[in-house]
């Protein structure tokens, strides 16, 4: 009759005659516990989007967890909160430089199609510019705007020392 962990692989001695660990062995083996435990964005997007009711000035208004503590966001800098207005400042020059860039790939993608106008642009292309002119413009047809802007407006929220 074979031994029972005749199959097995023999694992070396954790400790040597000393008493200290091995090379490749540790006392700790998964390390030390997370403070928190890990949230994934699965279980987060309930919660977001989920509408509650949130008594404002105006009124009982409808409004989701996210757009409640973007307002309490906005509320906290305007009543002086520094932290909250760097916060938003970076924010808004972030959003600022993006709105740029793509205003700036808009008006190449434009040039482009009068340069070209016989190019026949793919279903892909046509989707991201579709997409990128709803983002910039707030419409669906870049063409039904009246008066289009046509340089992007960039703002900064710091004073600039003169």
């Amino acid at each position: 009759m074979a031994p029972k962990n005749a199959g097995r692989k023999q694992k070396r001695p954790q400790r040597d005659a000393l008493g200290r660990w091995t090379k490749g062995s540790t006392g700790n083996p998964n390390g030390r516990p997370r403070k928190w435990s890990r949230i994934e964005n699965g279980s987060l997007e309930p919660f977001i989007n989920s509408v509650i009711e949130v008594q404002t000035a105006d009124g009982p208004k409808m409004m989701t967890r996210d757009g409640i503590l973007l307002n309490r966001l906005f509320q906290s800098a305007l009543q002086g909160n520094v932290h909250a207005q760097i916060y938003l400042d970076k924010k808004f020059e972030k959003f600022a430089d993006n709105r740029a860039n793509l205003h700036a790939t808009l008006m190449d993608y434009y040039a482009f199609k009068m340069e070209n106008p016989d190019y026949e642009f793919t279903a892909h292309q046509r989707n991201l510019m579709t997409g990128a002119e709803e983002r910039l413009f707030g419409v669906r047809d870049f063409y039904k705007i009246e008066n289009p802007p046509l340089a992007p407006r960039k703002r900064s929220w710091r004073k600039r020392s003169k």
